[in-house]
């Protein structure tokens, strides 16, 4: 398998995006300055920090520093650690004079003063939005060791005497000071001064602050950590290398200041223009990207390191050359490796990469760590088999984990058919018989409308991958996929944070909430709305209140509008639903869900079954609907 965490290993070919940013930090005329890589969860963002920073790692007057205020979360104000995490790596790589150590230890107090500002920060951050950065009214003094001597009455008593507790005490001694505003801003340059005079007594010719994972972080660590950069370590020579799904942060922004006038999103939007000079956004990987990328995971399995970094390094330079054709694959891994020293597995693995690739490219929305996951998957299920010494073809194994990927209903609908039919379900053999002869006739008792799944273009492709499954006994694969079959599953583990977001506000008693999170479906991948479809689905099967068991039937087909290919597992749900807790009002919403769709006539089919339901409410509203 493979390990899932970031590298600084070039699979995708970042490299464009690697130089352009370099470029940028280099360039003089255009420091300081902050640049932000905006990407899904999993898109690479933090391997590509990796890479920025591996090319700096031989350049002296050059210290990179990684900060995740992920992992301080909780134990202290953002900004405090933030700016001692610097200063800690700026002592710890550099030789200090005299003159630096006394300029690092006035920093070292100043940054002791930022304890005080957690009351005060709120109003600063606000300021920030709606005035502009650097002129700021409130609260900048708690962050900044100023001279007693500029202090007036009481404020310098109180911050001589400072206890827990005190927050809106000062605060309210600092707003009545008659020079608060020059005050604070003697502050912020005092600070500025300070920090670049440390740079230049260290002979550090750029700093190079990399922040990770910051969308993880609660909206307050989120604009805690944004306002360090700009209102305390915005200095020449320094620039901030920003990774984050931009639309979890505009969220924190939205979440940390409610009370600000205006549109929402502009204010969120606003916030991060101000912020990020240079914007780069991380796209999807394609098709052949795709492509590339699983077959160079598989090459990494099954060659030794040196040869492999050799033949990852042809296929990146080919790959700039070759933008729009596949560059390595089954039939070209002979031009990277001899013919005789190319392992059978590695041959297998390529071919069965060129049968899977396009599903997954779109099923995954080109996330390339959603498509480790299902690879790693699919071997952790191989070593299942082998331990218990069960054999197991890795081709029909994958089939069926992209059916439990991305249709997950009609997953386990076949699932309980083949259990029935002792591995070999008749209307596997029917629908593969039916892609190469369309007359072919089904049996009357299928439990699968299979002329109307390879009607639909997944459905279709899915057929089609080899090797078919008409002959197979496939009981021992959906044994080792009973970690998805039972009541409770694992689906949200494999959602993006957006998706896990919206998911908990489509299960929200929150009519507000419900909505936003319809809206917000369209954007995410049909691997994430699978899984949000099936939590849904499991959420259904283990409530046993009536009432929301219908609003949640209610917002699954809603669901629909905006993905229509979730209409065939909707009602392979409703199917194998029992119909006596099903309310009436789900009759005009599926109807209307599938009215100018394929699916019409199946939606016909079930009504007429519900016709006959021991549920008379619904049974009165399906008989007028027939």
């Amino acid at each position: 398998m493979w390990n899932d965490n970031d590298t600084n290993i070039d699979l995708i070919d970042f490299s464009h995006l690697v130089d352009t940013t370099i470029s940028i930090i280099n360039n003089d005329n255009l420091v300081p300055c902050t640049i932000g890589f905006y990407g899904d969860w999993g898109s690479g963002k933090s391997s590509l920090l990796r890479m920025i920073e591996e090319s700096y790692k031989d350049k002296t007057d050059v210290l990179t520093i990684k900060f995740n205020g992920w992992l301080f979360e909780g134990y202290d104000d953002a900004k405090s650690v933030l700016i001692r995490t610097i200063l800690e790596e700026i002592i710890k790589k550099k030789t200090f004079s005299a003159k630096a150590k006394k300029i690092a230890i006035k920093l070292y107090k100043q940054i002791d003063w930022m304890k005080i500002a957690k009351s005060a920060a709120t109003h600063g951050a606000a300021y920030l939005l709606t005035g502009g950065i650097g002129n700021i009214a409130l609260g900048i003094k708690d962050l900044l060791n100023v001279d007693k001597d500029t202090i007036k009455g009481n404020i310098a008593e109180l911050a001589d005497n400072f206890s827990d507790g005190e927050y809106d005490k000062l605060i309210d001694c600092i707003k009545k000071s008659e020079n608060t505003n020059n005050t604070f801003q003697t502050g912020i340059r005092e600070f500025h001064q300070n920090f670049e005079s440390l740079l230049s007594e260290t002979k550090i010719n750029r700093l190079i602050v990399f922040i990770d994972d910051l969308d993880r972080c609660t909206p307050d660590t989120v604009i805690s950590t944004l306002e360090a950069i700009k209102l305390f370590l915005f200095v020449p020579k320094s620039t901030f290398v920003i990774c984050a799904d931009d639309r979890l942060i505009k969220y924190a922004v939205r979440k940390r200041f409610p009370e600000i006038q205006g549109a929402n999103a502009e204010v969120g939007r606003d916030y991060l223009e101000k912020l990020i000079q240079y914007p780069i956004r991380i796209p999807p990987m394609d098709n052949l990207e795709m492509e590339t990328y699983i077959n160079l995971l598989f090459c990494k399995l099954s060659i030794d390191s040196e040869e492999f970094e050799s033949l990852r390094s042809q296929v990146m330079k080919n790959k700039r050359k070759e933008l729009f054709s596949s560059v390595i694959n089954s039939d070209t891994i002979s031009k990277f490796i001899k013919d005789e020293s190319v392992p059978e597995k590695l041959k297998e693995d390529l071919i069965l990469s060129g049968q899977i690739t396009h599903l997954l490219t779109v099923g995954l929305n080109g996330n390339p760590r959603q498509c480790k996951r299902f690879l790693n998957m699919l071997l952790l299920r191989l070593q299942m088999a082998k331990s218990k010494g069960v054999e197991i073809q890795k081709k029909v194994l994958a089939k069926l984990m992209l059916l439990e990927y991305f249709k997950p209903e009609t997953f386990r609908t076949l699932s309980g058919i083949q259990a029935e039919q002792e591995g070999c379900p008749k209307e596997i053999k029917y629908a593969e018989t039916l892609i190469k002869d369309k007359s072919a006739k089904a049996s009357k008792d299928s439990k699968l409308d299979v002329k109307l799944l390879i009607a639909e273009k997944w459905f279709n492709k899915w057929f089609e991958i080899e090797p078919k499954l008409s002959d197979i006994d496939l009981r021992p694969y959906f044994y080792f996929s009973r970690d998805v079959l039972g009541v409770i599953t694992s689906e949200t583990s494999r959602m993006s944070s957006q998706a896990q977001e919206i998911y908990q506000n489509l299960v929200s008693e929150s009519v507000a909430f419900v909505r936003k999170a319809l809206k917000e479906i369209k954007g995410i991948s049909n691997a994430d709305s699978a899984s949000i479809f099936s939590s849904l689905c499991s959420k259904i099967k283990q409530e046993d209140n009536e009432t929301k068991i219908n609003a949640y039937l209610k917002t699954l087909i809603q669901m629909t509008e905006d993905k229509k290919e979730l209409l065939s597992e909707l009602l392979a749900f409703l199917d194998n639903m029992s119909s006596i807790v099903i309310g009436p009002a789900v009759i005009p919403e599926i109807i209307k869900a599938t009215k100018e769709s394929t699916y019409a006539e199946t939606t016909k089919s079930l009504i007429t079954k519900w016709s006959k339901s021991e549920n008379k409410m619904l049974a009165a509203i399906a008989k007028k609907n027939i």
